[in-house]
């Protein structure tokens, strides 16, 4: 749940699509690993978060 909130406090902070997109490879590797299966996890349920990479 952790995890959860501070995917949200990064998006928030980053509201361009393609700053989030450079932010996360560039700086945030750790972040980025964290994200492929949380996006993994949330394609698979048919959900998707609102403003993320979409």
């Amino acid at each position: 749940m952790r995890q959860i909130r501070m995917l949200k406090k990064m998006f928030k902070k980053l509201k361009n699509p393609f700053l989030n997109v450079q932010n996360i490879l560039k700086v945030h590797r750790m972040y980025f690993l964290t994200l492929v299966p949380f996006f993994k996890f949330f394609l698979g349920q048919k959900i998707t978060p609102r403003g993320a990479f979409f």
